[in-house]
């Protein structure tokens, strides 16, 4: 794996893990050793989004949908419940990749984002390993 996109990659995997359906599995433990790694810190970061009550409840009982199912690249869906959407779009890839989008993610709120400049859109250019969470 190129080492340029190490972070990238095991955030993009762990924002995508932890936010898919089913009950709330506690606490995830940080492959990092030291509590001031940026990886431990999204680590965290995860932990806490997941135990949100919002959050919990659309993951659990929100109706799903698969945003991108012919793109082998963009693994995206969204739940919906009660007038809430919890998006997540990831690019598994080390190669950008352009995702367009039924629906429109920029004015929701970005939970959570393997990049800290990531600005939703209905369509965009995710970087390599790009991965974010939108609530709306």
């Amino acid at each position: 794996m190129n080492e340029l996109y190490h972070d990238e990659s095991a955030k993009c995997m762990a924002l995508t893990l932890l936010m898919m359906p089913g009950p709330n599995p506690g606490s995830i433990s940080s492959p990092m050793d030291t509590e001031d790694s940026a990886l431990a810190g999204f680590y965290r970061q995860l932990d806490s989004l997941r135990e949100d009550s919002c959050v919990h409840e659309l993951l659990i009982h929100g109706n799903f949908d698969l945003l991108a199912p012919e793109d082998a690249q963009i693994f995206a869906y969204e739940r919906c419940l009660k007038g809430k959407r919890l998006s997540l779009i990831a690019n598994w890839s080390s190669e950008p990749v352009t995702c367009r989008m039924t629906t429109d993610l920029a004015d929701g709120v970005v939970l959570a984002a393997v990049y800290s400049d990531t600005h939703p859109s209905e369509t965009m250019l995710l970087r390599p390993y790009e991965a974010f969470a939108v609530l709306k």
